[in-house]
């Protein structure tokens, strides 16, 4: 999960420094990286599902371990997918300034 996050937030930093407006860059960052995080939270998900699903006796101390680790996984994407691009937008003072270039967000809120 965190390197997730920092996945994201190097697609959101990269459209920034390319210069797109600050607002266009989170939202076109968190986009663009949708797929491929939830691609590697949900096959990490699968990972666990047989264990989740194994009725063996010498399972059945190895199922709540597998549920929490799959569940929290799916659980913390879900959540990294709205905290990141708001935290980001938070961090540069967005209110406001949506439609700015980063050279004027900048200056406007220093």
């Amino acid at each position: 999960v965190v390197n997730d996050s920092l996945v994201m937030l190097d697609a959101i930093d990269q459209r920034v420094r390319e210069g797109t407006p600050v607002r266009d860059a989170i939202i076109d960052g968190a986009k663009g990286r949708f797929r491929p995080i939830m691609l590697t939270s949900v096959t990490t998900f699968l990972g666990f599902t047989p264990l989740i699903l194994e009725t063996a006796i010498q399972a059945q101390y190895l199922r709540p371990f597998a549920a929490a680790l799959g569940f929290g996984i799916m659980i913390t994407t879900a959540i990294l997918m709205v905290l990141i691009p708001a935290l980001y937008s938070m961090r540069l003072g967005l209110f406001g300034a949506a439609d700015q270039t980063p050279a004027q967000a900048a200056a406007t809120h220093t």
